[in-house]
């Protein structure tokens, strides 16, 4: 789905021990929900922030997760966008 609010949207690093940032790029500010799920569709991870116009870094810590492939959705009022993540020991 098209999220026009969003310039960018990066992840790093990829793959990683479980600490990540999540870059963002916004043309305005916005509530957002970063959401993370195993590929079975279990959610592992889920937080709401407010992030500013222009470039917000979002820390996430799963590093407790055991090592495999994750997916990453971040939700905006104007949409969603989705990473695969990998979590490698």
């Amino acid at each position: 789905e098209l999220n026009s609010n969003v310039i960018g949207f990066s992840l790093t690093p990829n793959p990683g021990d479980g600490h990540f940032t999540i870059g963002i790029d916004l043309k305005k500010s916005t509530a957002a929900t970063v959401m993370i799920s195993d590929i079975a569709g279990r959610v592992c991870y889920n937080k709401s922030t407010l992030l500013t116009e222009g470039h917000n870094n979002f820390p996430v810590d799963v590093s407790q997760l055991p090592s495999g492939i994750y997916i990453i959705k971040l939700t905006t009022s104007s949409g969603v966008l989705h990473k695969r993540v990998e979590i490698v020991r």
